[in-house]
């Protein structure tokens, strides 16, 4: 039996949690064991766990309902996406704060601690970002947040790297990698949700674009430890879904467009038109229609360009800092 999140509990204060940790899941079954064993093991206890499957055929729900059966289950019947899969967890979520957490991850049990102990230490600190490691060698850094670069392009902080102690440090970084994130609930009542169309990459940068415009701060936690089996999902969906690729170019794309000021729209023209090449080429490859749906959504990208960009002067300067910390583009 499928427990379903009473929403007059959800709305109730004298009920309500501190976390609410979602993990969202398409066909992930032989993760989920020690994902969700290694979640309820956590020191601070004050958090519900919001599972949601994405028309899974494993027998993902099934194996969740009999093994964590105090787990809220949401089960959607198609594959929306990690954004919008977030975004159903999200919105009958019960917490003060909101995690995210891939299913193919284990996390160490001060985790949890450790971000809200972090987020509470500043009311403007929106989100927090773990320090994610590869479940197979734990030496190699998976992420540490998200790194900007001024062309607009970003990439995980760390990734791939040795850790040898470099990101040790607890500091603010542009964003925070969805995979293993902390997000205060207010930040997410203002700036809004994951985008749903980008479907499954870059969604997280969307949301710090739009956090860091508005004022609030990510702060990464190095002390929340994370392993990761690096893109489990991703390589199923580049099997069964040839417009994966093309769609990961076209986020990129669409991120790089809505958010970058304008004159480092205008520095960065070429680069951003040999992006769209390479998106359009590769789109032909594999999904026309795809191709056909983002030319027709264009006009509709570049009005929420013009939209945002009026209504957020504030926080511009905090922008160009973070734009000009790093002036090559990752290899």
């Amino acid at each position: 039996m499928v427990k379903r999140i009473d929403q007059k509990h959800k709305n109730s204060k004298k009920t309500r949690l501190k976390v609410s940790i979602v993990i969202v899941n398409w066909n992930g079954r032989k993760y989920l064991e020690k994902c969700l064993s290694s979640a309820y093991a956590q020191t601070y206890q004050n958090f519900e766990i919001v599972f949601v499957d994405n028309g899974s055929s494993d027998g993902s729900v099934a194996f969740v309902a009999q093994s964590f059966p105090e787990t809220n289950i949401i089960e959607n019947k198609e594959n929306l996406g990690f954004a919008e899969g977030n975004n159903v967890g999200i919105r009958a979520s019960n917490g003060e704060y909101l995690a995210t957490l891939n299913n193919d991850t284990e996390v160490d049990q001060r985790w949890l601690e450790e971000l809200v102990k972090a987020a509470e230490q500043d009311k403007c600190i929106g989100s927090c970002a773990s320090k994610m490691v590869r479940y197979d060698d734990c030496s190699i850094i998976d992420s540490t947040g998200i790194r900007l670069y001024s062309t607009g392009a970003v990439e995980d902080r760390g990734g791939g790297e040795r850790d040898n102690g470099r990101y040790d440090k607890v500091e603010e970084v542009f964003g925070a990698c969805a995979g293993a994130a902390l997000y205060r609930m207010k930040m997410l009542d203002d700036i809004g949700l994951f985008p749903c169309h980008y479907f499954a990459s870059y969604e997280d940068v969307d949301l710090a674009w739009r956090a860091k415009y508005a004022g609030w701060k990510c702060l990464y936690v190095p002390q929340a430890v994370v392993y990761h089996v690096r893109f489990a999902s991703q390589r199923r969906l580049l099997a069964e879904k040839k417009s994966f690729l093309s769609q990961k170019l076209r986020n990129q794309l669409w991120y790089q467009i809505k958010y970058l000021p304008t004159e480092y729209l205008i520095r960065n023209l070429s680069y951003l038109v040999k992006l769209y090449v390479r998106y359009i080429m590769t789109a032909i490859r594999n999904d026309l229609c795809n191709l056909k749906k983002t030319v027709t959504l264009l006009p509709s990208v570049l009005t929420e360009r013009y939209q945002f960009h009026y209504y957020n002067e504030l926080h511009k300067k905090e922008i160009y800092k973070w734009l000009e910390r790093h002036q090559s583009d990752p290899e």
